[in-house]
């Protein structure tokens, strides 16, 4: 897999989906999954999935994984658009 540098926007995609990961999987998503075929992100996921959520199919968490995701971003955004001091930063460390 050739190593790129991501865009900003990118890079807020790639770790939003990290740290939401990190909800539903023992391991959280690593950080190329936007190079991974979907095979292997429900693959990763599958094999995975955090005690709570064993026997929910892969589609199913991933979805939720990308849902979770979606409103980290769109809590971040509203609090950027509001000016406010409150800023949710997205991290990959665990």
């Amino acid at each position: 897999m050739k190593k790129r540098d991501y865009t900003l926007e990118e890079k807020k995609d790639v770790l939003a989906i990290v740290l939401a990961s990190t909800h539903y999987l023992n391991k959280k998503m690593p950080e190329h999954w936007k190079f991974m075929k979907e095979e292997e992100i429900l693959d990763f996921t599958s094999n995975n999935l955090w005690v709570p959520f064993e026997g929910q199919d892969a589609e199913t968490v991933y979805s939720n994984i990308k849902r979770l995701a979606k409103d980290f971003q769109n809590y971040n955004d509203y609090f950027a658009a509001q000016k406010g001091d409150i800023k949710i930063v997205v991290s990959s460390e665990q």
